[in-house]
């Protein structure tokens, strides 16, 4: 197997943070006791025609690039 190459590193960086970032979106700054008690089903960003969205923490780590 050959390495994995820096570029594709820093791709898949970006993108599992992007990827955390929408996921985790809708209880930032929820207590764990409040998130136990929003449920399982209730758990939805909106943002344009319906689709997830990202905070400014995925915005802040795209506009910085390592070069």
């Amino acid at each position: 197997m050959s390495p994995i190459r820096a570029n594709d590193r820093f791709a898949g960086l970006l993108l599992g943070t992007a990827v955390g970032d929408a996921l985790g979106l809708p209880a930032e700054n929820l207590s764990a006791e409040r998130i136990r008690r929003r449920g399982r089903d209730k758990w939805r960003t909106r943002f344009i025609f319906g689709r997830g969205m990202v905070s400014d923490d995925t915005e802040q780590t795209m506009i910085f690039p390592p070069y």
